[in-house]
């Protein structure tokens, strides 16, 4: 290549970076404005009371799941019994323990679905917490 051709790229690899800047510094503001509207329940929490959240829904998680492992471990199953007041006795007791078997089982997946979104906004402020990434992240994302 010859110091004439080399001269003639310059002004092209210059608007070329122009360009890429610009595009960059446009898909910027694109995401953040974005970002500032998505919905995050748990964004006005600190980090201490982000964990602190974590760690009491694993901790009623936990002990829902044992609850419901206990009852779901038992099955309720009806007697034949002579009268009717007896099977309507029956009845309830069968009905009462489905109920509380679909409580628990409903509790846990509600736990598990706030620890998800909990674990979720972690996971975002570790990854926001250097200016930089979360610059480049904003800029670089379509």
């Amino acid at each position: 290549m010859t110091r004439r051709n080399r001269g003639n790229a310059l002004p092209s690899l210059l608007i070329l970076i122009a360009l890429i800047l610009g595009v960059g510094a446009w898909n910027y503001h694109k995401n953040l404005a974005l970002d500032e509207q998505e919905y995050r329940p748990f964004r006005g929490h600190s980090d201490e009371a982000l964990q602190q959240l974590i760690d009491a829904y694993e901790n009623e998680r936990d002990q829902d799941k044992k609850a419901y492992l206990e009852v779901a471990g038992r099955r309720a199953s009806a007697k034949t019994k002579p009268m009717l007041d007896e099977q309507v006795a029956e009845f309830e007791r069968v009905q009462s323990h489905g109920l509380r078997t679909r409580q628990l089982r409903n509790a846990v997946a509600g736990h598990q679905a706030s620890l998800k979104e909990l674990k979720k906004e972690a996971s975002r402020r570790t990854l926001d917490a250097d200016n930089f990434r979360r610059i480049l992240r904003l800029a670089t994302t379509f």
